[in-house]
């Protein structure tokens, strides 16, 4: 099967560049590439560039940016950044930090495969995480990582972007494990959708504290990968070859991977109602906010007096809203803020306008031709309606009480 070469990637292949001077190749090689497309994807993986390497390619990375630049993706352009297996330690973290800081574009930073350490700037990593747009962040098989720093790392973590952390095969410990599930039942967490912690030494009691954390506090994490404890695979691996009973140990770590199955699944119920129920009630709350009643009507109307339609418009303010919430075919599904930023949403002009302008173009594209229209206009809705789900928060549960 032949797949095709994303025309948006610079991946240069396995050891292409080492050291300072191969830096400078690469950068050669990426303005090259700047020139002939739309670059925005880095993978520098497994090029052994070191500390001072990868500070040298640092340095001269925005040099290589084209004069058009990409105005949609922050101001140098890079939306993923593959830096994992380069031979960097905390030294060149700290110039790692400091460019994705500058480069607001950035969205994925993989810095999986190193012999990173997190002793002196775990607090910057986690400055950053927490101010900036970064939406994934990859250490797996960062087997060096000091235990105190993952410690402070999860007490002071509440990326409000990051949906994704892999820190598998990181050799975490009981201390570590901790930390996560104090973290995953915390409101900090509610942005994280997607954690991975393979191959990290994961117990059977480690696993009971983190389910126990989820289901009593968590209703956004959708997917949580993760492999037992060595002695529990092993007893899996030899269970799947004989027909010996299983052990105590392994029927508790099954029932227990159910546990988790239903949490998860859960959460992702919850988030499908939230997210039908804010689509539902989106565009009956722009017409009811941004309707005006006719000034032919009565201000006020005696109850006995038989009226030809409901007078909605002179319901309290407090009923109004009722009515809308009621609108979304479940009422309980948003929770009160998610509800106001809704109605603040559906208030506003700019956003009303947004979405006439968004209408009169896809009844253009139908009229035009309506064969193409039914594809590509649906893809493009989709999107929309994505973005607008993201930026709203409306596409996660969310509580109106307050975890600790």
């Amino acid at each position: 099967m032949h797949i095709e070469p994303d025309p948006h990637l610079f991946s240069p292949g396995w050891r292409a560049y080492t050291g300072v001077i191969g830096a400078e190749k690469a950068l050669d090689a990426i303005k090259v590439a700047k020139s002939k497309g739309d670059v925005y994807k880095l993978n520098m993986t497994g090029n052994l560039l070191g500390d001072e390497g990868m500070a040298a390619f640092l340095r001269g990375l925005p040099l290589c940016e084209s004069h058009e630049g990409r105005s949609d993706q922050g101001d140098k352009g890079w939306e993923v950044m593959n830096l994992g297996g380069c031979e960097v330690t905390d030294t060149a973290l700290k110039e790692i930090i400091k460019y994705v800081q500058e480069d607001t574009g950035v969205r994925k930073l993989r810095l999986g495969r190193s012999p990173i350490q997190l002793k002196d700037n775990v607090h910057s990593l986690v400055r950053l995480l927490n101010t900036s747009a970064l939406t994934q962040l990859v250490l797996s098989d960062c087997e060096h990582l000091h235990p105190p720093s993952i410690l402070r790392f999860f007490d002071s973590f509440h990326a409000p972007h990051l949906d994704a952390l892999d820190l598998s095969s990181c050799k975490l410990d009981p201390a570590a494990w901790s930390a996560i599930a104090q973290y995953l039942g915390s409101r900090r967490s509610r942005p994280l959708r997607f954690l991975k912690v393979n191959f990290s030494d994961l117990t059977l009691d480690n696993l009971r504290h983190l389910i126990a954390a989820i289901k009593r506090g968590n209703f956004s994490l959708e997917a949580l990968h993760y492999t037992h404890h060595p002695d529990i695979t092993r007893q899996y691996t030899h269970g799947m070859f004989d027909s010996a009973p299983k052990s105590a140990e392994m029927l508790a770590a099954e029932a227990e991977d159910q546990r988790l199955k239903e949490v998860l699944n859960r959460n992702r119920n919850l988030g499908r109602r939230v997210q039908r129920a804010a689509c539902r009630c989106l565009p009956i709350a722009q017409v009811i906010l941004n309707a005006l009643p006719s000034p032919d009507l009565p201000r006020r109307t005696s109850p006995r007096r038989s009226q030809p339609h409901f007078p909605l418009f002179q319901l309290p303010p407090e009923l109004v809203s009722l009515v809308i919430r009621h609108t979304s075919g479940d009422a309980a599904a948003l929770s009160h803020v998610q509800f106001t930023r809704l109605c603040a949403d559906a208030r506003g002009e700019e956003g009303l306008q947004a979405r006439m302008r968004t209408a009169e173009g896809r009844k253009g594209k139908s009229e035009r031709s309506r064969h193409a229209w039914n594809v590509d206009d649906e893809e493009e809705a989709l999107t929309e309606k994505e973005v607008w789900l993201k930026k709203g928060d409306w596409e996660k549960w969310e509580t109106n009480t307050k975890a600790a």
